[in-house]
Order: structure tokens, then sequence, then C-alpha cells
């Protein structure tokens, strides 16, 4: 089968800024299945099974979008598995996570907001450890 993977990727962001995850999780899962080198297929894909409360699911998919990007990784899909492992109770993981992000994110003007959220929510974790 031949599939326009841009359309697809399209569609599934589309579907996931209306927040129907339900809807866009079996497309986000087909988009990656055809796309598992692409990491945004990766993040796509985690972020269904995050916000329909899979969060052990979404960790390895965001684990992956984060390999796949080598040696120039973003923050987003770190801040995204820090709330994956603060999920899956384990704070001190987590708290990695977030600092990687925070420490990626300043070098990129782009993403203060992610630097900004990774760093309270690193910031309450800390609290409670």
């Amino acid at each position: 089968m031949d599939f326009d993977l841009s359309k697809l990727s399209s569609e599934v962001e589309q579907l996931c800024e209306q927040g129907d995850f339900r809807s866009a999780l079996p497309l986000s899962l087909q988009l990656f299945v055809q796309d598992h080198r692409e990491p945004s297929a990766a993040f796509l894909l985690g972020s269904c099974l995050q916000r329909l409360d899979q969060p052990g699911l979404a960790l390895a998919a965001f684990v992956q979008c984060t390999e796949l990007e080598g040696e120039l990784p973003t923050p987003a899909p770190l801040l995204r598995t820090g709330e994956c492992l603060a999920a899956l109770q384990m704070p001190q993981e987590a708290v990695a996570a977030f600092d990687r992000a925070v420490d990626l994110a300043r070098s990129r003007p782009q993403d203060g907001d992610i630097q900004s959220m990774a760093a309270a929510k690193a910031d309450v974790l800390r609290r409670n450890l």
C-alpha cells in the first residue's frame, strides 16, 4: 500500500489539535508503522497514548522519538517523557527528563514555553522527593 504520509501526518495533527485523541490514535499508529524512522511520527503516537491515559506506552514512543532525533534532540519529547515518568510514579527519573528538557530549551528561543513548563514540573517534584 502506498500512503501519503504528509497527508496522514496532517490529519493526525489536526485531530490532536481538536483534542480528538481517540480518533487520532489509530491514524498515528498507522503513521508510525509506515514512517517509523521519523521522530514526529513517534511524537504524535506518544501524544495520543499519553492523552488517552497510557503513560507507559507513551513513554516508549517519546523515548524512541528522542533516540531518532540523534545528536540534535528537541525538548518537547523530553518534557512529555518527564510527564509520563511522573505519572508512572518515577519522580527522580522524571526530574532528570525535565532538567534535560530545560537544558535543551535554553538554546532554542522558540521553546521558551517548554523550558518554563519543564522547570515548573521539575520544581514540584523536587519539593516532594
